[in-house]
């Protein structure tokens, strides 16, 4: 018998809020979160009347974030970051689901637009798959680009079938929470929308 998938969105699904922020907040501290998010806000504007793409405007503030960082100093701040922050911003009815899953037998995925750096630390530990937003390296410093394109959207069901076959599986749940999840969502037999049963 073929195994069930569970598709998982990261952000406001199995966390509270986005946790880009809350990294660069954890990461930099309050004074410099909020002067990029000042310096941010006409790229928002931007965005909002569709003279911006998300991903242009997420790459802004990764570049001011961790642009020209390098690759080790960036993966030890993730890990402190999943060690000791992530934890607080874990939602409870979403680890219950997770068991769920995983003491069913099912594939679990997470499934982000998120920067799988700071994801996957956390759900090694869970032996759960990461299919997320992928940074640009160059010369072991980050750029602040982005490598492809951001995992949102129609780019999310995109990553998903190049990485899983999906005549694999019986069935596929997925959770999500916002617009960003609507294709991932529409893939889905059973699909959930800021609910988990």
């Amino acid at each position: 018998m073929k195994p069930n998938l569970a598709l998982f969105d990261f952000d406001g699904t199995i966390t509270e809020r986005d946790t880009l922020f809350d990294y660069i907040r954890y990461t930099y501290g309050t004074w410099v979160f909020w002067k990029w998010m000042i310096l941010l806000l006409p790229w928002m504007l931007a965005l909002k009347v569709r003279l911006a793409s998300a991903q242009r405007v997420k790459e802004r503030l990764l570049t001011w974030s961790i642009g020209r960082s390098s690759l080790e100093k960036f993966l030890g701040d993730c890990s402190q970051f999943c060690s000791n922050r992530l934890p607080l911003l874990l939602r409870e009815e979403a680890l219950e689901r997770i068991k769920f899953h995983k003491n069913r037998g099912d594939t679990l995925a997470i499934v982000s637009a998120s920067p799988e750096n700071w994801i996957l630390p956390w759900a090694n530990t869970l032996s759960i798959k990461v299919i997320s937003t992928r940074l640009d390296v160059v010369d072991g410093k980050l750029t602040g680009l982005i490598a492809g394109l951001n995992c949102n959207g129609p780019e999310k069901v995109v990553r998903v079938k190049e990485e899983l076959n999906l005549s694999d599986f019986d069935k596929v749940y997925a959770y999500g929470d916002s617009h960003g999840d609507r294709e991932l969502l529409a893939m889905a037999h059973y699909p959930y929308y800021k609910k988990f049963s």
